[in-house]
């Protein structure tokens, strides 16, 4: 019942990022699209760093920008479906179903909606405390400098709200 208990690639939220990755190669893969601060995201993909990927193809890491210690508030892991979403959708409810077994006391949220570059269709898993487990297909076609993808995001109820609220405005 506490999304601590669940791993990415062997990550969970709460750890510190630097028993992964050094200062230097978090600074080198610092990504700079929030027009807020607070928080600062890093993409890994394969021979980026030292971590391995095995069921991955990226991860998206979020910490707090001022956290000396960069514990993680958000970790995603992609899968990259370049036009086959009907693939993807069928890994998405082969998670979900792995997902309520493991969340057997959430009742899972499902949310498919126009965003601004394509469809999303999602399962979101609440916890008690805000933080939020999500399977999410990304359909972008036939955007150009999107790629189509599976999404399996962990996340703190905060950070989810500095997302919706204060990030990009």
């Amino acid at each position: 019942d506490d999304i601590k208990d669940f791993e990415i690639e062997g990550m969970s939220i709460g750890d510190n990022l630097l028993n992964y990755i050094d200062v230097s190669k978090i600074d080198e893969l610092k990504e700079s699209y929030y027009k807020d601060n607070l928080y600062s995201t890093i993409t890994i993909f394969p021979g980026d760093t030292k971590i391995e990927l095995k069921n991955y193809d990226a991860l998206v890491i979020s910490f707090l920008s001022k956290d000396n210690e960069y514990i993680l508030q958000a970790v995603s892991g992609i899968i990259i479906y370049k036009e086959d979403i009907l693939d993807c959708n069928k890994k998405r409810i082969l998670i979900v179903e792995e997902f309520n077994s493991i969340f057997s006391n959430i009742k899972p949220q499902i949310n498919n909606f126009d965003a601004e570059f394509g469809k999303i269709e999602s399962t979101e898993f609440d916890f008690k405390n805000q933080d939020k487990a999500i399977v999410a297909c990304y359909n972008y076609d036939p955007h150009p400098s999107y790629t189509d993808h599976l999404r399996v995001s962990l996340n703190r109820g905060d950070f989810l709200n500095w997302i919706e609220n204060k990030a990009y405005k």
